[in-house]
């Protein structure tokens, strides 16, 4: 055994003293290569300064592509000589070692990521820089303030993203183009001023403005209330994403619309008070802006997207305008509401639009709402009634299910057409209260229970306070006057159909206690000429 060993390691020290020697670099060794067809590197080990010399582009590298990565803790300055047009992409990325840079007249274009995760202090941007690409100063440790000469005429996305001591931002008179993400999550951010002389934006009280009107970034470091300014016409996207200092805001009458994520995460904003010139407010527009408790919309507002308000929950109280036809999907959903008033504009009440709003007492439903849309009201679970109004025809699946506490719906028409599982897993003693104006249709045979598709509702009659009633003409009570209303009437008048109640009484349209051939006409001219009717 002893001797098997020995021939073991005579072996492995055979094979060892054939292995070539590795020479170690010493301290004052330089090592240098290429970067660029005509770029060289250079990197003295014994100062830590690394140089890039020679003429034109540099190469765009990945993450850890550069060829002085290798010695990443050992560059402390980097030196960029004259006649160098461009820093490639990654070149001097998580260097957290790097603590200042020159750059030479020559640059014209600093790469996506260069000097991403630098800790960098300063840095003086030379006087032909164009170009400041993505990423490039991303999270950046310790930049406090930049000033970019009037050549800048694009800064890209995220360039300036989350440096977390950045403070103030001096912008030239040469910017074309400006990404909306460019400072985003920089919190310490107060101040952003573009040059008086720049044609394409301009700044007033941190906020930058672009030539057509739009508001297009906020410092996100400022603090307190904010008012759009008149020459503002649109409040752009993502403009005050994740201002999370932003306490209130009063937009002006100037203002039309208010783009997507405009206000997306806005964890302080409290209350938004809306001028009555916005038309639209863009999907996840004031999303999960938890601190949000009140706002005052637009009289004129046309229309609302999805997840607008989702996850406001300090929004106890939402009142909708007339002008308002529009909603988007999930448009309320996780919001604080304890009352929602929707407005005599809308129709449709989307899918999940106000699920999960778990504080719901009061639905106060416009007169022209046709459509309650899947899950609208799910998870609702404060919600103990809610009244249905005659115009509704449709009722989406889940609509009102998973509300534990819902007892009652009061219908004041016809059951709708559809309407499968809209209670499940309601209350024990939930109750479907038909108008008994209508119990011709709930319960033709006096029946106690309603059954949609394999789901069985009990149902009970009640007099709603002041009598349903349709206006003359109008037999269906869908708020409109059309060819099915006086189909409706002629088809009574010749004993072929049935009218009872509101219905018998708005087909009588020429008031003489009796729906006969001359109502049916009277009310199809009216819908067809749209002529008044006028009861005798």
């Amino acid at each position: 055994m002893k001797k098997l060993i020995s021939i073991l390691l005579c072996a492995v020290l055979l094979f060892s003293a054939a292995l070539p020697v590795l020479a170690v670099p010493s301290r004052g060794t330089i090592v240098s290569g290429e970067c660029g067809e005509n770029l060289r590197w250079s990197l003295n080990r014994s100062t830590l300064v690394l140089t890039i010399s020679g003429t034109g582009d540099m190469t765009n590298f990945s993450l850890d592509g550069a060829p002085w990565f290798p010695y990443v803790g050992e560059i402390s300055t980097v030196k960029v000589e004259e006649g160098v047009t461009s820093i490639g992409s990654h070149a001097f990325a998580l260097r957290y070692l790097i603590r200042s840079v020159e750059l030479p007249e020559s640059l014209i274009r600093i790469g996506s990521s260069a000097f991403t995760y630098s800790i960098l202090e300063s840095i003086e941007f030379p006087s032909h820089l164009e170009i400041i690409g993505a990423q490039a100063f991303y999270n950046s440790k310790k930049l406090t303030s930049v000033e970019l000469p009037d050549s800048v005429t694009m800064i890209g996305s995220e360039a300036f993203a989350q440096a977390q001591k950045l403070t103030s931002v001096n912008i030239g008179s040469g910017l074309v183009n400006l990404h909306v993400t460019a400072f985003k999550g920089s919190t310490k951010l107060t101040t952003i001023e573009i040059s008086p002389e720049n044609p394409n934006f301009c700044s007033i009280d941190g906020a930058v403005i672009d030539s057509s009107g739009k508001l297009f970034i906020y410092a996100p470091g400022r603090e307190g209330a904010f008012t759009v300014p008149d020459c503002v016409n649109c409040i752009g996207e993502s403009s005050f994403n994740f201002c999370e200092k932003l306490t209130a805001i009063t937009i002006s009458d100037s203002v039309t619309s208010i783009e997507r994520y405009a206000f997306d995460r806005c964890t302080l904003l409290e209350t938004v008070e809306m001028g009555n010139g916005v038309l639209s407010i863009g999907e996840n527009a004031f999303y999960e802006c938890e601190s949000l408790a009140s706002v005052n919309f637009s009289n004129r507002l046309e229309s609302i997207g999805r997840m607008a308000f989702r996850g406001c929950t300090s929004l106890t109280s939402v009142e909708l305008p007339d002008s308002l036809t529009e909603m988007g999907e999930n448009a309320f959903n996780g919001c604080g509401a304890v009352s929602v008033h929707l407005g005599e504009g809308l129709t449709v009440i989307p899918k999940s639009a106000f699920s999960g709003c778990g504080s719901l007492t009061d639905i106060h439903f416009g007169s022209h709402v046709t459509t309650i849309g899947l899950s609208a009201f799910s998870q609702c679970n404060s919600l103990v009634s809610a009244v249905i109004p005659a115009t509704v025809t449709t009722v989406g699946e889940y609509a009102f299910a998973y509300s534990g506490n819902l007892e009652a719906l009061y219908f004041m028409g016809k059951p709708p057409a559809e309407a499968i599982a809209m209670f499940f897993m309601c209350s024990g003693n939930f109750c479907i209260y038909y108008n008994e104006a209508y119990a011709y249709a709930w319960a033709p045979n006096g029946e106690n229970e309603w059954i949609a598709a394999y789901y069985t509702y009990p149902i009970a009659p009640f007099t709603p306070e002041g009598p349903a009633h349709h206006d003359t003409g109008d037999i269906d009570g869908d708020g409109t006057l059309t060819t099915t209303d006086a189909l409706l009437a002629l088809r009574y008048a010749l004993g072929i159909g049935a009218l009872e109640g509101v219905e018998l009484e708005a087909a009588d349209a020429n008031g003489d206690g009796v729906v006969d051939t001359t109502d049916a006409l009277i009310i199809l001219r009216a819908a067809l000429l749209g002529e008044q009717i006028s009861a005798e």
